[in-house]
């Protein structure tokens, strides 16, 4: 009889083996490695918060912003890009 609270024998082997296989793939480069470095996500965060800051923040008040506070407001957007 099957028991669903009990792993198969074979469940440890086949959990090695899908790790090892994983682990292959992770050591080769690939097409898609520049994706996963740490300066390539943390341009993506940047990118993304900037872009969610204009459209949820700034864009709906632009017009009730002074000269002054807009350029203060663009320059702070810029300083989140270095």
């Amino acid at each position: 009889m099957f028991n669903a609270k009990k792993p198969s024998p074979h469940h440890h082997d086949m959990q090695g083996k899908t790790i090892l296989a994983f682990r292959r793939i992770v050591q080769k480069e690939s097409v898609f490695y520049p994706y996963y470095t740490v300066e390539h996500m943390r341009g993506r965060v940047k990118t993304a918060t900037k872009k969610a800051i204009l459209q949820q923040i700034v864009e709906p008040q632009w017009d009730q912003f002074s000269p002054s506070q807009q350029e203060s407001i663009c320059s702070l957007l810029e300083a989140i890009e270095r």
